[in-house]
C-alpha cells in the first residue's frame, strides 16, 4: 500500500494527560476524507468528528453547540456541554474529554486542508499545523488531482453566478468565485500545497484509490500508523449507527458510506483538456510522486483500482507492494 514515511510526531504532556490522545486525518476538500473517518468509527473505542476547526471558522458559537449536541444525541453518547469559548484547544480538549466519557480510547479528528487564496475563515494552515503538533499520530488522504479537482467544481459550482449570490444571502460567509476557471486553478494550488504540506511534515499518506479498490488491506495499514486497533466492524455495512458526525460529505454523515465502489475514479474525464493542461502544471511533480503520471490518461478499470494508481511509486513509499503485488 503507497504510505508515506512518517516521522514520530510530537506529543504535547502526553506522560501528564489522563485523557485519550487525538489522532488525525488530513485531505483536500473531495479527497475521501469523510469516507475513511466513517471507517474507522466503527472501531471498537473509536469516536470521529468531522471538521472541527472549519466548524469554529464558518458558524457562530449557538450553532457550533448546537451541533455539538446534535452529534451526541443522534450517535447515542453521553453528553458533555461543549465549551463556551472554542478556542482550537478548547475544542481538542472538549472532544477528548467526551471520548473519556464515553470510554473512547481512540478519538479522531478529520479536517480538509485549504491553503489556497480563500477568505480568511477557510483557511486552516496554521491552526491545522497546531493541531497536528496536539495529535499523537496523523495519516492523510490523497486523491487523483483530475479527479479531486473535477468533483471540488461539481460542489463550488453551486456558488457560481446568480445560485451563488442568492446563497451568500442566507450565508454570507459563503466565498465567491468568478468563474469556473478560477475554481480549477484553486482546486489545483490547494492540492500541490497539500502535497508539499505532508512531504514537509512527514505525515503518512495513503490513495483514496486504494481504499476504495481494497478498504480490507488499507484500512488495518491507516490504523496501523494512527495506533488504532483494527476492527472487521469499520468495514462492515450493517446500518449501526456510529460515533461519527460534524460537517463534511452530508451523505455520509448522515446515512453512512454504503457499499464502497470504484465508480468515481476517472471522473477527471469532465474536465476540459484546457483544465487538465492547468492542473498537469501546477501538480505534475507532486503528482508522479504519489504514482499518478498525468501525463496519461484516465482509466478506470471496473471493480479495481485505476490503472494509473497501480504502478510503482518512489523510493518515499513504504508497504508500496502490499497492493502493488
Amino acid at each position: 500500500m503507497p504510505v508515506l514515511n512518517a516521522n514520530p510526531i510530537r506529543r504535547a504532556n502526553a506522560h501528564a494527560d489522563p485523557l485519550p490522545a487525538l489522532r488525525l486525518l488530513i485531505g483536500t476538500p473531495r479527497s475521501g476524507t469523510t469516507l475513511l473517518a466513517y471507517l474507522l468509527s466503527g472501531g471498537t473505542g473509536a469516536l470521529a468528528f468531522s471538521e472541527p476547526l472549519l466548524a469554529r471558522a464558518v458558524l457562530p458559537d449557538w450553532k457550533l453547540q448546537r451541533l455539538f449536541r446534535l452529534f451526541q444525541s443522534r450517535t447515542g453518547l453521553n453528553r458533555r456541554r461543549p465549551p463556551h469559548n472554542p478556542t482550537p484547544d478548547n475544542l481538542l480538549r472538549y472532544l477528548r474529554r467526551l471520548a473519556r466519557a464515553n470510554r473512547r480510547d481512540y478519538p479522531l479528528i478529520k479536517e480538509t486542508f485549504r491553503a489556497a487564496p480563500l477568505p480568511g475563515a477557510w483557511r486552516n494552515i496554521p491552526n491545522l499545523d497546531h493541531v497536528r503538533e496536539r495529535c499523537r499520530a496523523a495519516v492523510s488522504i490523497v486523491r487523483h488531482p483530475f479527479d479531486a479537482t473535477a468533483s471540488f467544481v461539481k460542489l463550488a459550482s453551486l456558488l457560481l453566478g446568480w445560485r451563488g449570490r442568492l446563497l451568500r444571502v442566507r450565508w454570507p460567509i459563503l466565498p465567491a468565485f468568478r468563474d469556473r476557471a478560477e475554481l480549477v486553478s484553486l482546486a489545483a494550488r490547494n492540492w500541490a500545497a497539500f502535497a508539499e504540506w505532508t512531504r514537509a511534515g512527514g505525515i503518512a499518506c495513503v490513495r483514496y484509490e486504494d481504499l476504495v479498490a481494497r478498504p480490507e488491506t488499507v484500512v488495518p495499514l491507516v490504523c496501523g500508523e494512527l495506533r488504532i486497533p483494527f476492527s472487521s466492524a469499520m468495514l462492515r455495512q450493517d446500518g449501526r449507527t456510529r460515533p461519527f458526525g460534524g460537517i463534511g460529505d452530508f451523505s455520509v454523515i448522515r446515512k453512512g458510506a454504503g457499499p464502497l465502489s470504484s465508480a468515481p475514479i476517472g471522473r477527471g474525464r469532465q474536465l476540459s483538456d484546457t483544465e487538465r493542461a492547468l492542473i498537469r502544471r501546477i501538480c505534475g511533480p507532486h503528482a508522479e510522486s504519489f504514482g499518478y503520471p498525468l501525463a496519461e490518461p484516465i482509466r478506470c478499470l471496473s471493480g479495481s483500482v485505476s490503472a494509473v494508481t497501480k504502478r510503482s511509486t518512489s523510493a518515499c513509499m513504504i508497504s508500496a507492494g502490499t497492493l502493488d503485488s
